[in-house]
């Protein structure tokens, strides 16, 4: 079968969990492949929501085993507050979560190194969500990072972790002018995170490898989203990693020719968490707040409010393109339901000769105003009972983008999704 990977287009919160769920329902593995804690993924069934951090949306799927892949940074502290919280509701999660031994883990001081340097960068505020990513990608590309390997080994680990807090302090101190930490504020956290975690630790590139040749089904998740690629996406204002469809490969431990299908993921509009560029972020004050509350735009790891904009066709072509998707999904399109007139961003007035995604600031984004469609849609479950201006829009992402539709989303619940 492949691997079918599904990675969000935009900047993030485009409803991958919903959708990773939705397609987890025959999957034999789902596996994160990049970040970290910092992902908000929600997934509603009935009136029960969850809110997915680490842990792969594949884990409310009984059988499906559930990866953490190496190229993810993993907090153990939090990871094993996450099971304990979905085991608290029901959900088995020990049997099925495997979290790979290469991957590095944030520390309780990589958390407190982001939040200073958040607070202290006065000329660069990136707006990250302070969960340590950063801090722990730094020390894993400077080769002083700790691998979870070394939760199998109680002495080793505390070793590791009293050297990386003697460097870090030297930073904290010294850089920052703020008072150091000591191994005894984290000790008991971190050993029964050590206990909690130790026996998922796995060889996660094997697992998937041998499921490849057993022709199993194989989803791959990305947690933000193109935009906020490190190389490819807004930079600075970016997250630490790769979680387009090239993340993959590096992150999980396979080869690029394993990928038979990568979908990607786009709301029917644009939002953005933090700072950064948005060419089409709405200038009108009412018509951002009545979207943000229409959609609920507030982040699932950080509560705060969403900036909201409309469709940007020239980011999801290219997007699209340096991805390779095969297939796109809509989500929340029913928000845009009550809207009498939708813009969408067909192209920019000025590129300087081609499009520089770090200078997004620069650009003027061309609109074409499509006439909304004014009819509550989340109850449809075919594209034929659709509005005629809604498939006009759905057409137009079509042909703008320049690839093809697969699904769309009307609703939160798990199957408010319309397959084409």
């Amino acid at each position: 079968m492949g691997i079918h990977v599904i990675v969000g287009g935009q900047w993030g919160d485009e409803g991958k969990g919903k959708i990773v769920d939705y397609f987890s329902d025959n999957a034999d593995i789902v596996a994160r492949y990049q970040g970290g804690a910092n992902a908000g993924h929600t997934v509603f069934i009935g009136e029960d929501q969850f809110v997915l951090h680490q842990i792969p949306s594949g884990i409310l799927r009984e059988k499906t085993r559930c990866l953490l892949g190496a190229g993810m940074v993993i907090d153990p502290i939090e990871l094993t507050r996450e099971i304990e919280e979905l085991q608290e509701r029901g959900i088995r999660c020990n049997d099925q979560i495997g979290v790979a031994y290469n991957a590095h883990l944030v520390l309780p001081i990589h958390k407190i190194l982001d939040g200073i340097s958040e607070d202290a960068n006065d000329e660069q505020f990136i707006g990250t969500t302070r969960r340590g990513i950063g801090p722990t990608y730094a020390d894993r590309h400077g080769r002083i990072g700790v691998p979870a390997h070394l939760l199998l080994d109680r002495t080793g680990f505390e070793e590791a972790v009293q050297t990386h807090l003697r460097h870090a302090n030297r930073i904290v101190e010294k850089i920052y002018g703020q008072p150091t930490h000591q191994f005894e504020e984290f000790r008991e956290q971190l050993e029964r995170a050590r206990e909690a975690v130790s026996p998922l630790i796995t060889d996660v590139s094997n697992e998937i490898l041998t499921a490849l040749d057993q022709d199993n089904h194989i989803i791959t998740e990305g947690a933000q989203g193109v935009m906020l690629d490190l190389d490819y996406g807004s930079y600075p204002y970016v997250t630490s990693s790769h979680p387009g469809t090239a993340g993959v490969s590096v992150g999980l431990g396979v080869p690029p020719n394993a990928i038979t299908r990568s979908t990607g993921i786009f709301k029917a509009y644009c939002t953005r968490v933090g700072e950064g560029p948005f060419p089409t972020e709405i200038d009108d004050k009412d018509k951002s707040v009545r979207l943000r509350e229409a959609g609920g735009e507030y982040g699932a790891t950080t509560g705060r409010p969403r900036r909201c904009g409309w469709f940007d066709g020239v980011l999801a072509k290219y997007s699209i393109a340096i991805n390779g998707f095969t297939d796109i999904c809509i989500t929340k399109a029913d928000v845009l339901s009550e809207f009498d007139e939708i813009p969408v961003a067909e192209n920019y007035e000025s590129q300087n000769g081609f499009l520089n995604v770090q200078k997004l600031d620069e650009v003027t984004p061309s609109f074409t105003n499509y006439p909304g469609w004014k009819t509550d849609i989340s109850g449809a479950t075919s594209f034929d009972e659709f509005p005629d201006a809604f498939q006009d829009y759905l057409a137009a992402i079509e042909r703008i983008s320049g690839a093809p539709i697969s699904l769309v989303s009307v609703g939160p619940e798990r199957n408010q999704i319309v397959v084409r």
